[in-house]
C-alpha cells in the first residue's frame, strides 16, 4: 500500500523495486504486515506516527501497543493466513 489508511488488514507476500515492499507513508491499525520484499523497509518505510496495534517488524516508530513476534499463521507457504490459536495477533 502506498500512501493511505489501513484497519484491520493483512498485507503479506509483496515486495517493492524501492522501498516499504507492505506499507509506505500509511497509517495503520490493528494490521499484520510482515513478511514482505524491498530493498529499504522491506515491511514498512516511511511511517507516520498512527501505527498501533500492528504486528511488523521493524518495531515501527511511534503509535502504540505494536508488536515484532511473527504472526504464526495456519499455512502461509500455501496462502492460508488465519491464524493459529496461539498467535500473538
Amino acid at each position: 500500500m502506498w500512501i493511505g489508511t489501513m484497519n484491520n488488514c493483512t498485507v503479506v507476500s509483496n515486495s517493492a523495486s524501492g522501498e516499504g515492499g507492505g506499507a509506505y507513508y500509511c497509517d495503520l491499525t490493528n494490521c499484520i504486515v510482515y513478511d514482505n520484499a524491498a530493498p529499504a523497509g522491506p515491511n514498512h518505510s516511511s511511517f507516520t506516527d498512527f501505527v498501533n496495534y500492528c504486528c511488523t517488524t521493524p518495531a515501527p516508530p511511534g503509535g502504540q501497543g505494536s508488536f515484532t513476534n511473527a504472526p504464526l499463521f495456519v499455512d502461509e507457504s500455501a496462502g492460508n493466513f488465519r491464524l493459529q490459536p496461539r498467535s500473538p495477533a
